[in-house]
């Protein structure tokens, strides 16, 4: 990879998989800023995205999502942290692609559920109510088809070591 994308990483992913921790550390490391896309929602809702989702519906949501994200101002530098359901979103994909490159940050379902029991309360868009299993199973392929580099999470989950191995794929 060229050092441009070491310049604008774009993190996708499973909710959990840790992709506002590694991004934070990405931040630190590179020195520019992080572009945190749940963040952004959340303070233009003024709520939780659980929140959100329950009152207004998934595709609300998603519609709010992919808004925001083609929105943002993405600087020279910088590091975006996009929320899980984003793959969702074509056009909020190909903006990310045409501007940044796509890092698919990759766990097993198994482990992201040991990290968070609780995984509903996440705030979750699940078009079809799936499980959380059938959710993985369906958002897999859509991450892989978009993503310029997958790295596999190490376990035990470790942000620097995941954030390690992201620099080491970007190089």
């Amino acid at each position: 990879m060229s050092k441009k994308s070491l310049e604008k990483i774009t993190l996708v992913g499973m909710s959990g998989v840790g992709k506002s921790s590694i991004g934070r550390q990405l931040s630190k490391h590179f020195q520019i800023p992080l572009i945190d896309t749940d963040a952004l929602i959340h303070i233009h809702i003024n709520t939780t995205l659980y929140e959100y989702i329950l009152q207004h519906g998934h595709d609300a949501f998603m519609e709010l999502e992919e808004r925001i994200v083609c929105e943002a101002p993405l600087p020279d530098k910088c590091i975006v942290a996009t929320g899980g359901s984003v793959i969702y979103s074509e056009k909020a994909m190909e903006h990310l692609k045409k501007h940044t490159t796509v890092v698919h940050l990759k766990d097993s379902a198994d482990n992201i559920i040991k990290r968070f029991p609780d995984m509903e309360k996440r705030g979750i868009v699940s078009p079809n109510h799936s499980t959380f299993i059938d959710l993985y199973n369906e958002r897999m392929p859509l991450y892989e088809k978009h993503a310029d580099i997958t790295v596999e999470i190490p376990q035990p989950l470790n942000i620097q070591n995941a954030t390690d191995a992201v620099i080491q794929k970007c190089q």
